[in-house]
C-alpha cells in the first residue's frame, strides 16, 4: 500500500512540474550536456516534449488522488483507521465518478478494479461498524443519513459474533440505541463538547 502511494505521489510531483522539465530539456544546459546524446537521454525528452504522455499523466493523478488519501488514512500512526477507511472509501469512489463524469467509459474499469479490491481484501460490514460507531460520522447528521445503510452492517456484526445468545443481542442493539440517541452518558455535556471537538478538528 505504501509503495503504491509512493508511485503515484511520485507521478503527481513530475506533473505539477511539467512546465519545468519542458523547459529543461530545450534548453542549451541540456542539448550540450554530454549525456544528451545517449539514447536514454533521447527518449527521455521525447517523452517530456510529448503532450499525449502529459495528458495521459493528468488523467492518472485525477484518478489516484482521491485513492492515496485513503491510503494515507491506512498507513496512518496518528489514529485507527478503522473507523474512517469506510466512509473515506466512498468519498473517493464518488469524488472519482465526479471527476469523470463525462468519461464514464474510460473510468469505469478501474472503478470496478476498486470495488472488486474492497469487495475481496476488506469485510465490509466490520468497517461499516466502525462507520457507524466513530461519533465522528454519528454526530454529524450529513454523514450518518447519507450512510445510513451502515446500520445493516452493524447489525450483521451483532449477529454474527454474538450468535445464538439471544440476551446479548439485544443488550448489544438497546447499546446501538442509546449510543445513536445520545441518551444516558452519551447526552452528558462532557461527551457532546468532545465530540463536537472531533469533529472540528477532522
Amino acid at each position: 500500500q505504501t509503495r503504491f502511494a509512493t508511485n503515484f505521489i511520485a507521478l503527481q510531483s513530475i506533473y505539477k512540474h511539467k512546465t519545468e522539465l519542458q523547459a529543461m530539456v530545450v534548453s542549451n544546459e541540456w542539448t550540450n550536456c554530454a549525456y544528451y546524446k545517449e539514447s536514454q537521454a533521447k527518449k527521455f525528452t521525447k517523452v517530456v516534449l510529448d503532450q499525449n504522455f502529459w495528458k495521459d499523466c493528468a488523467t492518472v493523478c485525477q484518478l489516484s488522488e482521491p485513492i492515496v488519501r485513503v491510503l494515507r488514512i491506512v498507513d496512518s500512526d496518528e489514529r485507527p483507521a478503522m473507523g474512517y477507511l469506510f466512509g473515506a472509501f466512498h468519498a473517493a469512489r464518488e469524488e472519482i465518478v465526479k471527476r469523470f463524469q463525462r468519461k464514464k467509459d474510460l473510468v469505469k474499469p478501474f472503478l470496478e478494479y476498486m470495488d472488486a479490491r474492497w469487495d475481496k481484501h476488506f469485510d465490509k460490514n466490520l468497517h461499516a461498524a466502525g462507520f457507524w460507531f466513530n461519533p465522528n460520522n454519528q454526530y454529524n447528521v450529513e454523514l450518518r443519513d447519507k450512510y445510513n445503510f451502515t446500520t445493516s452492517g452493524v447489525l450483521d456484526v451483532i449477529e454474527r459474533y454474538a450468535g445464538k445468545d439471544v440476551a446479548l443481542r439485544s443488550a448489544l442493539t438497546k447499546e446501538m440505541k442509546i449510543f445513536r440517541n445520545e441518551e444516558g452518558d452519551f447526552g452528558r455535556s462532557t461527551a457532546i463538547n468532545d465530540c463536537s471537538g472531533m469533529l472540528a478538528g477532522n
